[in-house]
């Protein structure tokens, strides 16, 4: 955290204490005293239906009023919204993890994790994710913001440095006529993102897997022990898992030299029969009832596609040696990956517009191309009955 504004941060810290005790009652002693639920889910609803996926450990404020002991997620940076990871040229939806278009993506973290725990509380974020879906942030509403601001917002981007960095062609023609082509496809950003969420409502939850254990006997019993952490489902359904391992990162046909499915543990030991080298390997976990309809790929990242700079989710690579000799030798040297250029902070506010109370933020990087879509986000929450109080808190 990032402290911004407030001299007593006591609040804060018995907030973090008692999140992160799990002895602590988490719906009266954790959400009902130290957050307001209309707006945690509002916050959290609106994140999903923009899809801006770069909020689920960081990037938001956390707004404390003086003398009170609640917490309210404000949200901020709002340049991975709407569809803008996808309109990368070499970023397909099929290239992104599962979890990364769902309410999967903030399991890791504790405060979501608890609270998606709690029996019925994931009906009520489908609840208020369809409610300010159909209510306020409807495809006529969004065209009619999006619209309005067309003329003032063009010209400031096309000014900008951010102008180079939307991936939308070389020359100013194609630059103009892809820029107006997102543009124009908006408004259905939000519908499609509920689509997304509402067929991962009931996927497996997020996991890692462990490195591979040769045994020390390999050359005499050829066994790999592979592991994983346990995949939850929020509904009480059984998990099982596929093992597989491949010649290939991307798995492609005829690369695939093992394939172990319906695992009810959280491992598998393997009798290794196959030549040594370089291998890679994958889990994913299932509904035992809806194995193809709800699954869920590991966290795992370490890796990109073949001749490409974008992550791999949920592979890793493994070398197989005669000797049983996991550290020789090191995974295929991969793609250079271009850092992107640091971004400035918010503006600083004024001394005349600083609250005398506590606001903490855990941010990543900001950006401005696209801070017409937080307008058209708070814009049409604002005229929210139920999360208006909440949301201008």
């Amino acid at each position: 955290f990032e402290i911004k504004r407030g001299d007593s941060h006591f609040d804060l810290a018995n907030m973090i204490r008692d999140l992160n005790d799990p002895s602590v009652d988490f719906n009266t002693q954790v959400m009902g005293k130290y957050f307001n639920q209309d707006n945690y889910l509002t916050w959290f609803a609106v994140n999903l239906l923009l899809n801006n996926q770069d909020t689920h450990f960081h990037n938001y404020y956390l707004y404390n009023p003086k003398d009170k002991d609640d917490f309210y997620l404000i949200p901020w940076d709002y340049d991975s919204a709407l569809g803008m990871v996808p309109d990368e040229p070499e970023i397909t939806e099929a290239r992104l993890p599962r979890w990364w278009l769902s309410h999967a993506n903030y399991w890791e973290i504790t405060l979501h994790q608890r609270f998606l725990s709690q029996p019925g509380n994931l009906q009520l974020l489908a609840d208020a994710v369809t409610e300010i879906k159909n209510k306020y942030l409807t495809p006529e509403k969004i065209a009619a913001k999006r619209d309005a601001y067309y003329d003032i917002a063009f010209p400031v981007i096309r000014n900008t440095q951010d102008w180079d960095y939307l991936y939308i062609g070389d020359t100013n023609p194609e630059q103009v006529a892809a820029y107006d082509q997102i543009f124009a496809k908006l408004s259905r950003q939000v519908d499609i993102q509920y689509d997304r969420f509402m067929t991962r409502l009931y996927d497996p939850m997020t996991f890692k897997m462990n490195a591979p254990e040769i045994s020390d006997n390999f050359s005499q019993d050829s066994n790999i022990l592979f592991s994983w952490r346990e995949s939850r489902s929020l509904i009480g359904q059984t998990i099982r898992y596929d093992l597989d391992i491949a010649t290939d990162r991307e798995f492609v046909e005829g690369t695939v030299v093992e394939h172990i499915s319906g695992i009810s543990g959280l491992s598998h030991l393997l009798h290794w029969t196959h030549p040594k080298g370089d291998y890679y390997f994958r889990v994913i976990a299932r509904d035992a009832d809806a194995p193809q309809q709800h699954w869920q790929v590991a966290l795992n990242g370490s890796l990109t596609y073949n001749n490409s700079w974008v992550e791999l989710h949920g592979v890793e690579y493994v070398y197989i040696p005669e000797d049983g000799d996991l550290n020789a030798p090191q995974a295929p040297t991969e793609p250079p990956v271009q850092e992107p250029e640091p971004e400035p902070d918010p503006p600083q506010q004024t001394e005349d517009e600083q609250s005398p109370s506590t606001v903490s933020s855990q941010s990543g990087g900001g950006g401005i191309s696209n801070g017409l879509l937080l307008m058209l986000s708070l814009i049409a929450l604002a005229q929210s009955r139920k999360y208006k109080a909440n949301i201008r808190a």
